[in-house]
């Protein structure tokens, strides 16, 4: 069997379904104990950078488990993945793939989940399983509001397409500091409005409507009401958002 590339959406759902495979990461040490591939389930992992591969092959081989063992391959880019890949190909490995665009492909990945199987709307999770995070869209109709986007704004505008509908507001419920997030470029490209609590976002250079408490910033009378609820605490301007008085979005 020949090396094949692998997405990063592939080796999620792989960790999620307890598959067994080995991951090898071939980033330093100190790359890999800074972020590295995690899911809901242990994952049986081997660190050894390319560089050390390299300059003892054999040793490292030595190492690998049985040859039939299904290996993935992760590193920065993806060619240095590739390359380790021929190189266990060579010596016998018949289960070998790499990962496509290397390690930040993970970081970015994002994963819809549908929240609201049996709603008039639909709600969905986007989880963020390099970062261990949440952004979520509400769909009524042919609009969908965002909140809490990251910046891998193309994943949401290409999502919009796919369902048919128009990104309308994109809204924070906080001023994020554990990532990028990306409310004012898709409001940018969508002509989305973006909705923020002027509590955090007052000194900020941008342009965006002020979320005032109680607000319901939701649909027409018909579709499923949006109200907003300032809950300061973990910043001054975090903020629920209670959709249909039956799920709370907290951030």
């Amino acid at each position: 069997m020949a090396i094949f590339p692998f997405s990063a959406d592939e080796l999620y759902q792989w960790a999620v379904g307890q598959e067994n495979f080995m991951l090898l990461d071939v980033r330093n040490k100190k790359d890999f104990g800074r972020f590295k591939v995690e899911g809901p389930h242990q994952i049986e992992m081997l660190n050894v950078s390319y560089f050390d591969f390299m300059e003892i092959e054999d040793e490292y081989i030595d190492q690998m488990p049985d040859k039939t063992t299904s290996i993935r391959i992760v590193c920065a880019k993806e060619g240095s993945a590739k390359f380790v890949a021929e190189i266990l190909e060579k010596h016998g490995f018949t289960d070998v793939g790499y990962l496509s665009g290397g390690i930040k492909s993970w970081g970015n990945l994002l994963v819809p989940k549908l929240l609201s199987p049996d709603a008039d709307y639909e709600l969905y999770q986007f989880i963020r399983p390099g970062k261990g995070s949440c952004s979520y869209g509400l769909i009524y109709n042919d609009e969908l509001i965002l909140f809490d986007p990251t910046r891998s704004t193309d994943f949401y505008l290409d999502f919009a397409k796919e369902k048919g509908c128009t990104i309308t507001k994109t809204v924070e419920t906080h001023l994020q500091a554990d990532y990028i997030a990306g409310s004012r470029i898709i409001a940018d490209k969508s002509g989305a409005s973006f909705y923020a609590n002027s509590e955090d976002f007052g000194g900020a250079k941008i342009d965006y409507l002020k979320l005032e408490d109680a607000d319901d910033i939701g649909f027409s009378p018909d579709g499923p009401s949006v109200q907003v609820l300032f809950s300061p605490g973990h910043t001054p301007g975090s903020t629920m958002f209670v959709i249909d008085r039956r799920y709370v979005i907290t951030g």
